[in-house]
């Protein structure tokens, strides 16, 4: 049975050192990434948590540049996916018309939730990654891209089986 997870929080609190834990005893675990190429410190703690568990054989698949996450191809029932707020920021031009915006914020709510659709249709068990957005009104594209992202987090809150929020290293189960 699918069993989705959304774990959110501010930067650098732990998510996917979390995520990772969660999956430590799964041999085949595929690791999407919104980001044009996986960040180093996410590399190296995959590689860690692999190196001190005792994994029978497989390795974990690691897809980067995975903006539409709801067509790609998994290729494993145990998804990582790093992150909404990755996918905001690569999706999100510097300059933007409100119709631009208003269009772009749609596309995303949409791909999200063919994503979680796709999860459940094909039985996954998935940890996808966000951050909360942070309260900026002093930059027009931040306050976009937080109305964004914000959106897309209840969204996909709604759609998953739990909500994990991250604070200082610490997961809290919020659902």
């Amino acid at each position: 049975m699918a069993n989705i997870i959304l774990v959110t929080g501010g930067e650098y609190t732990g998510k996917m050192r979390w995520a990772v834990r969660y999956f430590c005893d799964v041999s085949d675990v595929t690791v999407l990434s919104a980001r044009n190429g996986i960040a180093p410190e996410t590399k190296k703690r995959i590689d860690f948590y692999r190196e001190h568990t005792p994994y029978i054989d497989g390795e974990w698949r690691i897809i980067s540049d995975v903006t539409m996450p709801a067509e790609a191809d998994f290729g494993s029932k145990f998804i990582i996916y790093d992150s909404f707020s990755s996918l905001v920021k690569r999706r999100l031009p510097d300059a933007i018309t409100p119709e631009d915006c208003d269009r772009i914020r749609s596309e995303l709510i949409d791909e999200t939730t063919r994503f979680a659709t796709k999860l459940r249709d094909l039985d996954c068990n998935a940890v996808v990654i966000t951050s909360e957005p942070v309260s900026v009104y002093d930059n027009e594209n931040r306050s976009r891209y937080n109305r964004m992202l914000g959106a897309i987090n209840q969204r996909f809150a709604a759609e998953a089986d739990e909500v994990i929020l991250s604070v200082s290293g610490i997961a809290l189960k919020v659902k």
